[in-house]
């Protein structure tokens, strides 16, 4: 009698553990279907700021290779000499 209420004790814990681990196992899908999600906005913004980045490096790189006319080096001391 011992014997069969073990048994019985053991498969209800089995089939609990099994039950637990379904829902363990949908929770982790579903975190990882929201971590899919962050991951590709988190993707989509920093690709956005890399070619913010890069349009801004390009836009300076022009400016700085102008060369400056002598209009604009006179303006420039005027500020400096209103300081």
């Amino acid at each position: 009698q011992a014997e069969r209420t073990e048994r019985a004790d053991v498969r209800t814990q089995t089939k609990s553990a099994s039950a637990f681990t379904k829902k363990q196992t949908d929770d982790l899908f579903a975190k990882e279907e929201q971590y899919k999600l962050l991951n590709a906005e988190l993707e989509a913004k920093t690709a956005d700021l890399v070619r913010q980045a890069e349009q801004l490096m390009r836009e300076q790189s022009e400016v700085l290779s102008k060369p400056l006319s002598p209009i604009q080096l006179k303006n420039i001391e005027d500020e400096e000499d209103s300081r």
